[in-house]
């Protein structure tokens, strides 16, 4: 059937009708009279109406179906610019572009009627995929640069820089050894380090720093301590650099070889003063003795000898004589060497030695009876 031109009114110029004719080209019915109010209608557009208007179409039909405004569909292959979405639902993933601009990224506004803060979580400067995932339970989730207070997080091969611990810490290594702590070299690379590490230890122990600045020992270690005080040491081959003081008349004891027995020193139970005695720099003679100056210094000198300038001063016999021959009181108890008449080489005004005149002539030692019936001593004959 051949298309049907439809036919207007014409009128004269006093709007009187005058007849029918056809529509020409330019011709349109008015929205007013039930028509669209333009002469021609866009290829493919969709007719959009404006009231009383003439009606536009210049947008372009969809080539699937139309949506509502209050309609639930699916639309796929979408871009919304700058949408206003409502408690969205995504059951599958979102991916967030920003083009060549930026990362993609949320704006997360505050908790106010104007938003003006936010919060953005935006993607890295990624050249791989990465996969965050979120924690299972309500939590915060901390930044990198922020300061926070973490509970129960295991940290595998952490760098931390000027740590604060406001209570303790446990350092726990697994089954593998006691819990470390390192500390490396001042240097650049760190190549040697200190290792603080806990003992082979069946219970608990605890350790009390100094509470001042000073530098910890070690049990091998040769170091210099100053104000110690040592409980029951055992000392293997000590040196003392200065002097060591043993309070209250405590004793120094010479164990012998099994360590059962000792001889030793111990002070007067009251010392006027400071003493020091200086011992000799070399071993003495065979049977010599030390002896003091009166100043501290220790000598060693004959057994015989008192030390006023000969062997004989001041002496006295030590070794009885034997009653099977005659004993000479000039000499000493050996027999072996006479005194001299005088012991000194001082002389007084008058040239008068004042030394001891055969000071050996006292004999020591207790005799009992006087005849060998009674078990006396016999002294022999003297000189």
């Amino acid at each position: 059937m051949a298309a049907k031109t439809p036919l207007k009114a014409t009128f004269d110029g006093s709007s009187n009708v005058t007849g029918l004719a056809e529509f020409v080209g330019a011709d349109f019915v008015a929205v007013a009279d039930g028509g669209t109010g333009v002469a021609t209608i866009t290829s493919g557009g969709v007719v959009v109406g404006a009231g009383t208007s003439a009606v536009t179409s210049n947008k372009a039909a969809p080539s699937g179906d139309f949506v509502g405004t209050t309609d639930s569909q699916t639309l796929t292959n979408k871009t919304l610019t700058t949408p206003t979405l409502t408690t969205p639902v995504a059951n599958a993933g979102i991916q967030l572009k920003n083009g060549a601009t930026s990362a993609g990224f949320l704006e997360f506004f505050e908790d106010s009627d104007n938003g003006t803060n936010k919060v953005t979580l935006i993607g890295p400067a990624s050249t791989a995929d990465v996969t965050v995932t979120l924690p299972a339970s309500a939590d915060t989730l901390v930044g990198k640069a922020t300061t926070d207070t973490l509970t129960n997080k295991t940290l595998t091969t952490p760098t931390i820089t000027t740590p604060v611990v406001n209570a303790g810490m446990d350092l726990k290594n697994g089954a593998t050894s006691a819990g470390f702590v390192k500390f490396f070299e001042d240097s650049d690379n760190g190549t040697n380090a200190v290792t603080l590490i806990g003992p082979a230890s069946t219970a608990d122990v605890t350790l009390t720093l100094p509470a001042a600045t000073d530098t910890l020992v070690g049990l091998a270690t040769t170091d210099t301590l100053t104000n110690k005080t040592l409980t029951a040491p055992a000392l293997t081959s000590p040196t003392v650099a200065t002097s060591i003081d043993l309070l209250a008349r405590a004793e120094i004891r010479f164990k012998d070889a099994d360590s059962s027995h000792y001889i030793g020193f111990e002070a007067p139970a009251t010392v006027s003063s400071n003493l020091i005695w200086t011992l000799p720099a070399e071993d003495g003679s065979g049977g010599q003795v030390l002896k003091t100056d009166g100043s501290g210094g220790l000598g060693w000198v004959s057994a015989s000898g008192g030390g006023s300038g000969s062997s004989f001063p001041n002496s006295t016999i030590q070794t009885l004589p034997g009653k099977s021959s005659n004993y000479d009181l000039s000499f000493n108890a050996a027999q072996n060497t006479q005194e001299t008449p005088f012991d000194s080489g001082a002389t007084d005004a008058f040239g008068v030695n004042l030394g001891t005149v055969f000071s050996l002539m006292d004999p020591i030692g207790t005799v009992e009876g006087t005849g060998a019936s009674d078990g006396g001593l016999d002294l022999g004959a003297f000189s």
